[in-house]
């Protein structure tokens, strides 16, 4: 059923049904085959349905037992997500919940059944483990919490299946098929350095090598990770199943530079790994125990602490910043210090800071919505960023985008109210008022080519989202959203010009789409 070459097909059993019969043929399955009787043809429907009957016609019994989860939170608190399937306790929780009236000011606050065991990318096993790796570490591919079908380009902006005649290059012995994907070219961790498709490579690489528990569905389907540029890059697998696109996107992707082990042959840093050619053949890497692409037995190890070791660095909305709880470095190093005592299982608590905010002794400070701050300085999925993706104009669709930057250039440091430039001029590219078309702009337009935010689904059609009233720049109904302090929504609304016009200037008395 996994690996069925298709979810359903005519001739699939339908529920209610009296009859057992069995026919769901795969489009695709070879000429002169057919469900039931060769079964590699049949649909993942019709290959579940054989199963079960199979177990009922040899009077297996299997214990059958619904399992519910209560889960509760004060009084106050909006915009909590519940996920279909997971309840409250999830990414998009933690993300959008808020309350104009917290017990403890500017923070969100969760109460875990226990402590987490383990944190880090190679041991974490408990769902308390993965509440927190999983917040300060993203992954490829994210599911609408409202419905699990939709599966969201995260730190991608797209993916396809491809055959190996359709590759341009050889992929490892074993591999049928390859999972080709470009990342986002935005997307920074936490400590500033980049995220690259050599990250992707290592973390893919090392944990399968090393046996982590998230790596479950890559051990013995991933074949190689292949790096074709900074940014693009082919997860080479066996075989492709029905759930293969919802699991391989899974795993979190954590900078190679602080978890990398040169051996013997292996460039002996990071700096080096990163500056092999790719062209004009791209870098294979093979799931070999001679692999470059792995780390230390101590760091891969149960004994590892990656809080107290420094490690615990991600590209996630949440950062571990010292609170001061590890006593050798300043206040806000980005990747420890953030439990009360400085360890992976702590005794109380662990405390998260915004990605996009920095904590320090006299207080805590945080980037501004708007196109002059560094892109390494916030979250690339932050509120802010999806206003700023509104303003580009650009849509992901290439004809669209080139035509886009191209009306763009022809309004370089044209005068103020130049026609078809004043969108250029205005709104959260030139916050503060108005300004004309320079490198600001071009930069900020720039970075989102061929960037649909909700790619491989229109913005309007995944299901949960407020999708506002009237129409953007891009064609794009924009809504409202809400910026965040470090780690509470403190009432900073992005307006769109659909809800405040354009007449006074951004962010005061303007859209951020203007």
């Amino acid at each position: 059923m996994e690996f069925a070459l298709c979810a359903g097909a005519a001739g699939d059993p339908v529920a209610g049904s009296s009859s057992n019969t069995v026919a769901g043929t795969c489009p695709t399955a070879p000429a002169g085959t057919s469900c039931p009787t060769t079964p590699t043809s049949c649909s993942a429907v019709s290959a579940g349905f054989i199963s079960e009957l199979l177990l009922l016609q040899a009077n297996n019994v299997l214990p059958i037992y619904s399992q519910q989860d209560t889960f509760a939170y004060l009084p106050g608190w909006l915009e909590a997500i519940n996920s279909s399937g997971a309840g409250l306790p999830n990414f998009w929780t933690w993300l959008n919940a808020y309350s104009q009236s917290p017990a403890q000011a500017g923070a969100i606050r969760q109460g875990f059944k226990q402590t987490t065991t383990h944190i880090s990318p190679y041991t974490s096993s408990t769902i308390w483990d993965f509440f927190v790796l999983g917040n300060v570490m993203d992954s490829l591919f994210a599911q609408n919490p409202i419905n699990n079908n939709q599966l969201i380009d995260w730190m991608t902006k797209s993916h396809t299946f491809i055959p190996n005649t359709s590759l341009g290059y050889t992929p490892p012995a074993g591999t049928t098929v390859t999972v080709s994907a470009d990342l986002r070219n935005d997307i920074f961790f936490q400590n500033g350095q980049k995220v690259t498709s050599f990250d992707v490579a290592f973390s893919y690489i090392s944990l399968v090598l090393n046996g982590a528990f998230q790596a479950s569905p890559l051990i013995g389907e991933l074949t190689a990770v292949t790096v074709i540029s900074q940014t693009r890059f082919g997860l080479n697998l066996k075989a492709r199943g029905v759930f293969t696109e919802l699991t391989i996107g899974g795993p979190t992707v954590f900078p190679g530079a602080l978890w990398y082990n040169p051996t013997s042959g292996c460039p002996a840093s990071w700096a080096s790994l990163i500056t092999t050619p790719t062209t004009p053949t791209p870098v294979t890497y093979p799931v070999v125990s001679s692999s470059c692409l792995n780390t230390s037995a101590k760091l891969s190890g149960s004994g590892e602490d990656a809080v107290n070791d420094g490690h615990f660095v991600g590209s996630g909305p949440w950062a571990c910043q010292n609170t001061g709880s590890n006593t050798g470095v300043p206040v806000g190093t980005v990747g420890t210090g953030c439990s009360n005592d400085n360890t992976s299982s702590p005794t109380v608590s662990f405390t998260l800071t915004r990605f996009g905010c920095t904590l320090g002794s006299g207080g805590t400070t945080c980037a501004t919505p708007n196109t002059t701050f560094s892109l390494q300085s916030q979250y690339f999925r932050s509120s802010a960023n999806a206003a700023r993706w509104f303003w580009s104009g650009n849509t992901g669709s290439v004809p669209h985008d080139m035509s886009n930057i191209s009306l763009l250039g022809s309004c370089w440091n044209k005068p103020l109210g130049t026609a078809g430039c004043t969108h250029w001029q205005q709104g959260i590219g030139a916050p503060g008022g108005l300004a004309t078309v320079g490198l600001s702009q071009v930069s900020g337009v720039s970075r989102f080519w061929g960037v649909n935010w909700t790619a491989p689904f229109a913005w309007t059609a995944l299901n949960g989202i407020d999708v506002g009233t009237a129409n953007s720049f891009d064609g794009i109904p924009a809504p409202i959203l809400q910026e965040t302090d470090p780690i509470l929504p403190s009432g900073q609304f992005l307006y769109p010009a659909s809800a405040v016009g354009c007449a006074g200037t951004y962010p005061a008395s303007a859209g951020y789409d203007c």
